[in-house]
C-alpha cells in the first residue's frame, strides 16, 4: 500500500510541477521502493502459499516499477531536488551551447 502510494504521489507531484523543481529530494523514495522489493523477494522465496505468493510479485513489480521512475525523473529531468538547480541550469546551457 504504501509503495503505491509513493508512486502515485510522485506522478502527481511531477504532473502538477510546471517548473521541474522539488523541495524534496525524489531519491528518498527508495526508503520505500527498495524495501518494498525485497520483502517481495523473500515472501516470494519463502511462502508456499497461492495468494502470498501474489502479493510477493505484485510489490516486486511496484519496487522495479518505482525505482525505474526514479531513474526517469532523474535523467529526463522532470523532477529535480531544488538544490540541484544551478548544478543542472550550468548542464543545460553547456548542452545548449
Amino acid at each position: 500500500m504504501g509503495g503505491a502510494l509513493t508512486f502515485a504521489g510522485l506522478v502527481a507531484f511531477t504532473l502538477q510541477s510546471h517548473d521541474g523543481f522539488s523541495p524534496f529530494d525524489p531519491w528518498l523514495a527508495l526508503i520505500v521502493f527498495v524495501p518494498l522489493s525485497l520483502v517481495g523477494v523473500v515472501r516470494l522465496l519463502f511462502l508456499k502459499v497461492d495468494r502470498a505468493r501474489t502479493w510477493a510479485v505484485l510489490a516486486i513489480f511496484l519496487g522495479i516499477l518505482g525505482v525505474g521512475l526514479l531513474f526517469y525523473l532523474e535523467y529526463s529531468g522532470s523532477l529535480v531536488h531544488v538544490l540541484m538547480r544551478p548544478d543542472r541550469s550550468e548542464q543545460m546551457e553547456h548542452l545548449n551551447g
